[in-house]
């Protein structure tokens, strides 16, 4: 997720980009549990990077999602034959 180098100067900005790196981890965490509900298996099983990798090229092929574009991004990532 490039958290190695923050990007703000002052320290109140630094907490707050730490927060929305939090957010995130957190939002691509809770998109492989989904995934993993949706296909009947755990959510270890999952590769975090995998997903965020996905999640990448989703938002920038898709934009805006509806939920059926949703349920396609979940049955990727719970494709773990796919990463193997």
């Amino acid at each position: 997720m490039d958290m190695n180098v923050l990007s703000c100067k002052t320290a109140d900005m630094v907490i707050k980009e730490i927060w929305v790196y939090l957010l995130a981890y957190n939002l691509i965490r809770l998109m492989m549990t989904q995934s993993a509900l949706m296909a009947d298996i755990q959510p270890r099983t999952i590769s975090f990077k995998h997903s965020l990798q996905l999640w990448l090229v989703w938002v920038q092929q898709i934009g805006e999602q509806n939920v059926e574009q949703l349920h396609i991004l979940l049955t990727l990532a719970a494709d773990i034959e796919s990463w193997k």
